[in-house]
């Protein structure tokens, strides 16, 4: 089923593949147009939000963990992008607490979707926590202030009265720039987990700084891993924007070659330096090409990308259910024309899509796919692994093992 969101500015169609109830679907949607000028309507063609039913990994970097872990995720505009965990038991209008209620999570979700980060209010929609099943749920004031503050109130008056609307700040932050990583929604845990939450940690991009210390990005925040101590599980933990001037939030891959930081979401492309005589610290933004992968396929999206030398970089990504990677050039900020190679055929033995790509020496590649890594040698193709991701990458608690 595809369905589109439209307004006089905006269209956010979005794709629903799976078998669902639609009303709930449709609902939760209807739960969001009736505070704003918002309208729905189904299409059968290019849609921008695209929603599914997944499993385990599938793809967006951020795999599910099965029943009464994550429910959902989506992407922040300019994507939408909302998935479902389809082992989580759903059910509709449900008071007996045996499973998760579609409405409320969609609901949750298509928020995210719309723009909405999470809000602090414990009664809001927005709550980082899933609400359960709620009789005749409306919308808390807070919800209503933050999607109004992105696209405004109805454009007529409505048949039933809306909330009082406080003059107050809201607490639900509209998001001012579309973000790659989805965000969660954790239920309240019924079975207390043996695996430290740092050791379940998913990260959207890695790579090596010049120094060797291991730089890896999960949504908004920078994980340094120090070279000599890469096994106490001390990494030094800030805003990536400390280190990048107004990077993208949650990239699609990151990769760096002498001098230079690129980071890639979607089609976007920025170019780091540091500043001159500096051989460490923050770095400069230099370049924010809007169109910097030409050649890309359209529907095509990088997950992962890895400098070999300066001039051999490579881009891995998904187009049309296949894992591909394709050669880049940096200097034109293009994809090579005729390099686009089927994943399984250029690395035979590493999966298809892979959410981390890195190398420490140019004639190995090392791939992190969920909560596993292989090493890849460019010269014999062999492959090493499975191996645990977070012993080798996170250390601590984790456990120790060598990259």
């Amino acid at each position: 089923m595809a369905c589109c969101l439209i307004s006089t500015s905006l269209n956010l169609p979005f794709i629903f593949d799976r078998t669902a109830n639609r009303s709930e679907i449709r609902r939760a949607f209807a739960l969001w147009a009736a505070e704003t000028p918002l309208t729905f309507r189904e299409v059968n063609s290019n849609p921008d939000i695209e929603i599914d039913f997944n499993v385990g990994a599938h793809g967006d970097g951020s795999p599910f963990d099965g029943p009464s872990g994550v429910l959902a995720h989506a992407f922040f505009p300019e994507l939408g992008t909302t998935h479902f965990d389809d082992r989580e038991q759903w059910t509709t209008n449900s008071t007996t607490r045996s499973g998760i209620d579609l409405f409320i999570v969609a609901a949750h979700e298509f928020g995210h979707a719309l723009g909405l980060d999470h809000s602090n209010v414990r009664d809001a929609l927005m709550f980082p926590t899933y609400l359960g099943y709620i009789p005749d749920f409306k919308l808390n004031t807070d919800d209503i202030r933050g999607i109004r503050s992105i696209y405004g109130g109805p454009p007529t008056p409505r048949t039933t009265r809306a909330p009082t609307i406080p003059t107050t700040r809201p607490t639900t932050r509209a998001t001012t720039r579309p973000t790659r990583r989805p965000t969660t929604l954790r239920p309240r845990p019924t079975v207390p987990t043996t695996v430290p939450f740092q050791c379940r940690r998913t990260f959207g991009a890695a790579f090596e700084d010049d120094n060797g210390d291991l730089m890896m990005i999960r949504g908004i925040f920078l994980y340094r891993i120090p070279v000599y101590d890469p096994r106490t599980g001390s990494a030094v933990v800030s805003r990536a924007s400390n280190m990048f001037q107004r990077v993208m939030s949650f990239p699609d891959a990151i990769f760096q070659v002498p001098g230079s930081t690129y980071v890639i979401r979607r089609r976007r492309v920025q170019q780091f330096s540091r500043p001159d005589g500096t051989l460490l610290g923050r770095r400069d933004r230099v370049a924010d090409t809007w169109n910097g992968l030409g050649g890309l396929p359209r529907g095509a999206r990088i997950t992962a990308a890895v400098a070999i030398t300066q001039n051999e970089v490579l881009l891995f990504g998904r187009f049309r259910g296949q894992g591909y990677v394709w050669e880049y050039d940096v200097f034109n900020k293009d994809i090579i024309q005729s390099s686009m190679t089927l994943m399984q055929e250029a690395f035979p033995g590493i999966p298809p899509i892979v959410d981390m790509a890195l190398s420490r020496d140019p004639i190995e590649i090392i791939f992190v796919a969920g909560q596993e890594y292989f090493r890849y040698d460019t010269e014999s193709q062999e492959v090493a692994g499975p191996f645990a991701f977070a012993p080798a990458f996170v250390g601590g608690p984790c456990g120790s093992e060598e990259i």
